[in-house]
């Protein structure tokens, strides 16, 4: 009877002490520290395309610049006000500009930045690469650290012309449903869009195009020329034991990937 009860002891105490040290490491500060340690341990490779997908708070912001080369935002251009709305719909907005998330930052200037244009337009082209350029000259940025992403991949000639990387952002719905049935048996309807795409890439003034990484194959099987290439995949994180290998094996699969977006759990995310 007095075994079992120093059983019972024994059991209670191991757990407390299990769920302690579980809360401490899943704190917010001990874990964000941990994140960056086992980042800053990367080779230059790992370090320099590896960046943080979705960074739309002044939050995640600040914790993004401490450990990435470079985060995406996503954004809506505002005509009237003239003003990059973070946000990524149909999120609603939280009336963050990209002017005031930059300017949290210690130092804007150190960061490579991705945008995700979410209206670029034929309408607002114009206006919003004369707001780009106004906020890089205010920040002290170079416009060759700035990637603008659209799907309207016509319209990025200008941001172009003026240094700023460019990414056409492939139909992700038409690539989704030629995945589902292996990149085989297209349809003539499917393989004259596919040949649509393929002369938007060889016509195309930009630097990149952007997709998913599982969509990977229908660029290396469908594509015959293509450009360098941006990717995400928010299930994986760099902290992360076996998601760092794979992490590793997708940015080492082809030698043009120039970006990984990869999640970073954030109390900051929206």
């Amino acid at each position: 009877m007095l075994s079992r009860k120093k059983n019972i002891t024994f059991v209670i105490i191991a757990t407390c002490i299990i769920t302690i040290i579980c809360a401490l490491y899943f704190s917010s500060p001990l874990l964000f520290s941990y994140k960056i340690y086992t980042f800053s341990q990367q080779n230059n490779e790992f370090k320099n395309k590896i960046w943080a997908h979705r960074v739309d708070s002044i939050g995640k912001a600040q914790e993004a610049s401490q450990m990435f080369k470079g985060f995406e935002i996503d954004v809506v251009f505002d005509k009237n006000e003239s003003i990059f709305d973070v946000n990524h719909p149909p999120t609603d907005s939280i009336h963050l500009s990209l002017a005031e998330l930059l300017g949290s930052l210690a130092k804007p200037s150190a960061i490579s930045y991705w945008l995700d244009v979410k209206n670029l337009d034929k309408n607002n082209a114009a206006a919003s690469l004369n707001r780009l350029l106004q906020l890089c000259e205010l920040f002290n940025i170079k416009t060759n650290s700035v990637i603008v992403e659209s799907q309207s991949y016509h319209l990025l000639s200008i941001f172009t012309t003026k240094g700023f990387k460019t990414s056409y952002y492939l139909p992700t719905p038409f690539i989704a449903s030629l995945a589902a049935k292996f990149y085989q048996n297209l349809t003539t309807d499917e393989e004259q869009l596919v040949l649509r795409i393929q002369n938007s890439i060889n016509k195309g003034t930009f630097d990149y195009i952007s997709t998913d990484s599982q969509y990977l194959p229908f660029i290396d099987t469908l594509l015959k020329n293509k450009k360098k290439i941006l990717l995400w995949n928010t299930s994986l994180e760099h902290h992360k034991f076996f998601d760092r290998k794979k992490i590793k094996q997708i940015i080492e699969s082809d030698k043009d990937i120039h970006v990984l977006l990869i999640q970073l759990e954030s109390q900051y995310d929206r």
